[in-house]
């Protein structure tokens, strides 16, 4: 018996969505940002690509997992390029914000130093030291041996 001639069916439905390399990197942004996967499906209608929650969650699954460790990876080479440059501010940065240095002078007297007296002359001491270093500083004359000896002195404990 012949075969009857059947005709493809039509696809229903809408079509697959396929994301443009614009859309991944304004996805990935807009994740490191912690926008929702449904303010993201709200921005990317908005630029003219009407799509749902789900389906950002499902065709930028990558980016939304990776945004963040992406968008910090990417800072964190744009300092250390800097500080390789010479960057003062940005070396700056790093030294407080990722090695624990802050900004000013902590001068602490241990209870154990001796007697009032004692840590009255050791404050006093550091207060000099204090002071030459800060004059040095307005005339341009501190070398790196100065600010050796002067950081010995401080660190002489009384």
């Amino acid at each position: 018996m012949p075969r009857k001639k059947t005709t493809p069916a039509k696809p229903t439905g809408r079509p697959r969505f396929e994301p443009t390399r614009e859309q991944r990197a304004a996805v990935t942004t807009l994740a490191a940002a912690g926008f929702s996967a449904e303010k993201i499906a709200v921005a990317l209608t908005a630029a003219g690509a009407p799509v749902c929650g789900n389906t950002v969650r499902k065709v930028f699954a990558a980016e939304l997992a990776g945004g963040v460790a992406q968008v910090e990876a990417l800072a964190v080479r744009t300092l250390v390029q800097a500080m390789q440059r010479g960057s003062v501010p940005a070396a700056t940065f790093w030294l407080k914000y990722r090695s624990g240095w802050r900004d000013g002078i902590v001068v602490a007297v241990e209870p154990s130093a001796g007697s009032p007296e004692a840590q009255v002359a050791a404050l006093a001491g550091v207060r000099h030291c204090l002071s030459e270093l800060a004059e040095a500083r307005r005339n341009g004359t501190i070398f790196g041996e100065e600010i050796a000896a002067m950081s010995a002195a401080l660190s002489v404990r009384h």
